[in-house]
């Protein structure tokens, strides 16, 4: 009888070696798609933050820049020299008249500015770095296309007054790169600055002059 009954009982349930590697390949497709949306989530999360941090400090540069060279006397041609471009302004800091001068170096990809009293006064060695990752914008992109075979646009350009424009104006026109590997991203600045306080086509080039040696 007792034999009987453990026949009569059914087994305990059990899997299959065939079940369990299916089990097993179902459930690591599922953690590969899991796995790989997270890191896409964080990617694009990385690449978003690096977009709007370096649009933030463009656009804080700017602001400054623009308060600058809205009251500003003059400014000068621009001067391209080796990796560096480089040009000038003049405005009025208590009552006296001074040199502004920016710098875009092609080698360390810095946007650069100094200052100093624009008649006797010394010009510093050093520089204020405004910007890094900035890049020059191809001539096959450029607009306008750049002339006389140049393979990039002149990131800063002193405009002219014309016909409809009474004032001189500065225009800045470049790349402006953030963040770093895949989240890295690349944004094309063009501005353009007024100098309210400039009338007709005045020669502004030798008051600053003094800046540009050894550029």
């Amino acid at each position: 009888m007792s034999r009987r009954h453990d026949r009569d009982r059914p087994r305990d349930a059990g899997i299959t070696m065939i079940e369990m590697v299916v089990s097993m390949s179902v459930m690591s497709v599922l953690m590969v798609l899991v796995t790989t949306a997270i890191v896409q989530v964080y990617r694009t999360y990385n690449k978003v933050e690096a977009t709007n941090l370096a649009q933030s400090q463009v656009n804080t540069v700017f602001l400054r820049l623009d308060k600058e060279i809205r009251y500003a006397s003059g400014i000068t041609a621009a001067l391209n020299s080796g990796p560096s471009s480089v040009i000038e302004y003049h405005i009025m800091v208590d009552n006296v008249k001074n040199c502004v001068q920016l710098r875009i170096r092609t080698d360390t990809r810095t946007l650069q500015r100094r200052s100093w009293v624009a008649q006797g006064g010394a010009v510093p060695t050093t520089w204020t770095t405004l910007l890094t990752g900035v890049g020059l914008v191809p001539a096959v992109s450029a607009t306008p296309v750049p002339t006389g075979g140049a393979t990039a646009a002149p990131p800063m350009t002193r405009l002219l007054p014309s016909g409809d424009q009474s004032y001189q104006r500065l225009r800045l026109y470049f790349t402006t790169t953030g963040g770093g590997g895949a989240a890295s991203t690349t944004r094309l600045t063009d501005v353009t600055f007024t100098a309210l306080n400039t009338f007709g086509n005045p020669d502004t080039n030798l008051i600053c002059n003094t800046g540009r040696v050894g550029l």
